[in-house]
């Protein structure tokens, strides 16, 4: 029997938790997944001669951070089936956790076996983005699965047009193919974009060429409406967004392999650019 797909979706009740929770539920109800909303408390630590303090301001804590989450799963639930349409709301569970944030989150997603974490990014301000590089590309580094990124101010709307950022690489077709499956039941177009910049006059990394990715998705997505794309741009992040922008694209897909396009892209700098200016879902497999 299939395994019924699981969304794993990190709160910390914020407005851009709501707004993350929304999408989750109305990806979910689609896909036919449940969401596990996960929140995390962080340790107190209080003088050694006084440990027992320390363990009732944790305990006062978590039993704070229950009824905050069942007012903010309510919250959303009303949310959704008011001001959205959405024909029903999929099965949500709920725990609290201790620890750091994003070792807490990784050990949930391992523990639930989640296919998919879904969490918000609210600039430099949002408690799980204060520091990005500590969190969200933290997460996007380390996570068990793949990571699928709203920006603040998106709400959830039919997924009709999905990219693929392609570095050429030989992997590029089997990940093509998950970003598709990922998105099957909206039965997207999908545009395949490659950034080459100006200053490069061959990039080290290329394996395939468009020619060969187009001709292997045409054959292997036959269901599928394909255009491959190449762009020229110094700033990869500028010009992938944009391409996103000019296209009008729903949801972006970006494969993390251990070294190659992801790491020339994603140092700390381009992150930021890419998923905090972003103005589409960016969905990171691993």
């Amino acid at each position: 029997m299939k395994k019924q797909m699981k969304i794993l979706v990190p709160t910390d009740f914020s407005n851009n938790a709501k707004q993350a929770l929304r999408y989750a539920l109305h990806y979910a109800q689609k896909t036919d997944a449940t969401v596990h909303v996960f929140h995390v408390v962080y340790p107190e630590y209080e003088a050694a001669d006084i440990p027992v303090f320390s363990a009732i301001t944790a305990k006062d804590k978590i039993e704070m951070a229950k009824k905050s989450m069942a007012v903010f799963i309510d919250t959303v639930i009303t949310q959704v089936t008011i001001g959205q349409n959405i024909e029903g709301i999929p099965v949500i569970t709920s725990n609290i956790g201790t620890g750091l944030l994003t070792d807490a989150i990784y050990y949930e997603a391992t523990d639930e076996n989640a296919d998919i974490i879904i969490m918000g990014t609210q600039g430099q301000h949002n408690t799980l983005e204060k520091v990005f590089g500590s969190v969200s590309a933290g997460m996007i580094r380390k996570s068990p699965c793949p990571v699928l990124v709203i920006p603040e101010g998106i709400e959830f709307k039919s997924i009709e047009k999905i990219a693929y950022a392609s570095d050429l690489r030989d992997t590029d077709p089997l990940h093509i193919w998950e970003s598709v499956q990922a998105v099957k039941p909206y039965q997207p177009k999908l545009f395949c974009v490659h950034v080459e910049p100006e200053a490069v006059a061959e990039n080290p990394y290329t394996e395939m060429d468009l020619q060969k990715l187009e001709g292997y998705c045409k054959t292997t997505l036959p269901d599928v409406e394909v255009s491959v794309h190449n762009i020229i741009g110094d700033s990869v992040s500028d010009a992938i967004n944009d391409f996103l922008y000019e296209k009008r694209i729903d949801m972006l897909f970006m494969h993390a392999p251990e070294r190659g396009f992801f790491n020339r892209l994603f140092h700390r700098s381009e992150t930021r650019k890419m998923a905090l200016n972003s103005h589409v879902p960016l969905f990171v497999m691993k």
